[in-house]
């Protein structure tokens, strides 16, 4: 009898494998973009200060390297970030997934308007639940992400007990209100996007491979493209599972970028608020654009955003898309 996993844990598998790629891969970069981010008001704080000098995203890196542990400080968090990203991942496409089969079994799917809305309100619902189960760590790792005292030790256990001593329970949620306010909006973009561009680039791939019979093309050969042999590009382009996992990728990518683009403000106040406290969200995004000389303050660290959420989301989906496909 062959045994086969179920698809709930297919799920898990997938989401946690790509979680776990994605956070030890990007890492780095999400280190510089915090520092990045602080930068604004640490400047604001010391523009009197003639030993204070803005540096940009490279200085940030060299400076990073340069500091006690070297190359280590890039992987700062990066275990409260696996902590983070696995079972948050887990609980977001598995409530997504759970919601979308709701959303499509209601009465309300029968309208062809909210048949092409569905995806978003399901996203936006996901990442409402597991934020609010998450937040507290993605506290805890945004701190240890921005410290630059790597002298202390703060274990994760040590920061959630400071936190709660100085603030009290509700300290572990500073900062949930704008990463609500990013979350949702992003997830409830991404997947709009995600699944209007994924059957476009699925046909669009199709006819590309019917580009290939043309008799101009027979005589182009591609090495090692199944398992060492030389085969011909029009035969590398059947198997489905690559045109899938290629259309998933592409549009896992156009997705990330659209939604990360509409929300990145509030991925700057929410590291605002949690790095510096503010009574409110309102007073924070006052204070950022006060600080920052104008509204672009808001987008402060964009291109290191781009450059994490949008490899990182679409090998997230890939491989999750791809695992939970395969029969295992």
């Amino acid at each position: 009898n062959v045994y086969h996993i179920p698809v709930a844990m297919r799920q898990v598998i997938a989401s946690s494998l790509g979680s776990i790629v994605a956070t030890v891969t990007l890492n780095p970069i999400n280190v510089i973009k915090i520092r990045l981010q602080n930068q604004t008001y640490m400047e604001s704080i010391n523009v009197n200060s003639p030993h204070f000098k803005r540096v940009s995203a490279s200085g940030i890196f060299r400076t990073i390297i340069m500091e006690k542990s070297g190359w280590r400080n890039l992987w700062v968090g990066v275990t409260s970030g696996m902590l983070l990203s696995v079972p948050n991942t887990v609980i977001y496409m598995t409530s997504y997934e759970k919601a979308k089969e709701i959303l499509s079994n209601s009465i309300v799917s029968k309208s062809p308007v909210f048949r092409h809305v569905s995806p978003a309100v399901a996203g936006g619902i996901a990442r409402l639940i597991s934020v609010s189960i998450i937040s507290p760590l993605e506290l805890i790792r945004t701190i240890q992400t921005a410290s630059t005292d790597h002298s202390k030790k703060t274990s994760i256990l040590s920061l959630g007990r400071e936190i709660v001593h100085k603030d009290g329970f509700a300290g572990l949620y500073r900062g949930w209100l704008p990463t609500v306010l990013r979350d949702c909006p992003y997830s409830a973009i991404y997947w709009l996007c995600f699944e209007f561009c994924r059957p476009i680039l699925t046909k669009n791939l199709h006819q590309l491979q019917g580009l290939w019979k043309d008799k101009e093309t027979q005589n182009f050969s591609l090495s090692n493209c199944n398992e060492g042999d030389v085969t011909t590009l029009e035969n590398c382009f059947e198997s489905p599972a690559l045109k899938s996992s290629t259309s998933t990728f592409l549009s896992g990518s156009l997705a990330g970028l659209i939604a990360a683009i509409c929300t990145h403000p509030f991925d700057v106040l929410k590291t605002q608020q949690q790095l510096h406290y503010h009574p409110t969200a309102i007073i924070t995004m006052k204070d950022i654009i006060k600080r920052g000389g104008s509204w672009t303050a808001l987008y402060s660290g964009l291109s290191m955003r781009l450059s994490t959420v949008i490899p990182g989301g679409a090998i997230m989906v890939t491989v999750y898309d791809y695992v939970k496909s395969i029969d295992l």
